[in-house]
């Protein structure tokens, strides 16, 4: 979860089935204090809906209320109003995770999902600009406060309106194959996409003549989320790599603070070297064996001790006699 530094109790987190991701601290981020910026990076799986989940403290109010911002990819998808009654009343906790659309007489709603990204080698059709890929990637949520409330006559509605499936392109269209070389070595993993519409019922108009315009004064807290695979992160250096499963070498250890594992280890490299002098002991042995029985099978074989005879000068050797 991130909390803005200069609001106590303001904070907003990407959530998944109600859960929240995985956040990383962006150590490279330029955001020098104060600063109305928080960016995070965020572990997503490929084909997730996902929703951005915020909490405006009590007594955050402004002149007239809140509004609310995502942005998904770098472009405005929806927003909300939180008025100044509301607020005060206590904390406001809202979600957004999902864009509700008219579309011919009727109300549909699309959820939010993160899409994997086609990056290839060698795309024979990439027409993507590095500046148009930048956004790609990140999830953002701006906060302004409403200085004041306008009444404007409504405008007749459009008569004619797109289908739901090119409403459903138009807002988020998929990226396509997209060239390495495109990335400039960025690790991307993803994308943001719309599920098909789903209906949610006939659209009634509004009886009203005026409708309520809202001015928004400047923004006063912006929450990124930087969302990658766990392999992206991992070759960004926000994730460590995963720790090899060999033991951890043993040399001047105790015995008592080896594992059972280890000490298994020790036994196995120790009767490994322990085999050649096991050999060469029963090779002498063996040795021995075929020299003993050289006389055949069925002979005996008698050991008879042998004394060293005395040797007797002859007439060549000279002799002293010791008196």
């Amino acid at each position: 979860m991130a909390v803005h530094p200069e609001h106590p109790g303001l904070c907003a987190e990407v959530v998944i089935n109600e859960e929240s991701l995985k956040e990383y601290d962006d150590e490279e981020a330029i955001e020098e204090p104060p600063s109305e910026n928080i960016t995070k990076y965020a572990q997503v799986d490929t084909d997730t809906n996902f929703g951005v989940r915020y909490t405006i403290p009590m007594g955050l109010t402004g002149e007239c209320g809140v509004r609310s911002q995502l942005l998904l990819d770098g472009k405005r998808i929806c927003s909300r109003v939180h008025r100044r009654q509301e607020i005060e009343g206590g904390d406001i906790t809202n979600c957004l995770d999902k864009l509700h659309t008219t579309i011919n007489g009727a109300n549909y709603q699309q959820r939010f999902r993160f899409s994997q990204l086609r990056i290839e080698e060698e795309a024979k059709r990439d027409e993507h600009t590095p500046q148009q890929l930048q956004p790609i990637g990140t999830v953002t949520l701006k906060l302004n406060f409403i200085n004041s409330l306008t009444k404007r006559d409504r405008t007749p509605e459009p008569q004619q309106t797109p289908a739901p499936e090119a409403a459903h392109q138009e807002k988020l269209p998929s990226l396509g194959s997209i060239a390495e070389k495109s990335m400039k070595g960025d690790a991307k993993s993803h994308q943001t996409s719309l599920d098909a519409p789903i209906f949610a019922g006939r659209y009634t108009p509004s009886r009203s003549k005026t409708r309520t315009v809202y001015n928004c004064g400047k923004t006063f807290a912006i929450f990124n989320f930087k969302y990658r695979s766990l392999a992206a992160l991992r070759s960004l250096h926000i994730v460590e790599p995963t720790p090899s499963s060999s033991p951890p070498p043993t040399t001047h250890r105790a015995v008592e603070d080896l594992t059972r594992e280890e000490v298994e280890a020790i036994a196995r490299n120790s009767q490994v070297k322990a085999e050649p002098e096991v050999a060469v002991k029963r090779e002498r042995r063996s040795a021995f064996k075929r020299e003993a029985g050289a006389v055949g099978s069925d002979d005996e074989v008698e050991f008879v001790s042998s004394k060293r005879r005395k040797t007797v000068p002859s007439q060549q050797d000279e002799v002293i006699v010791l008196d």
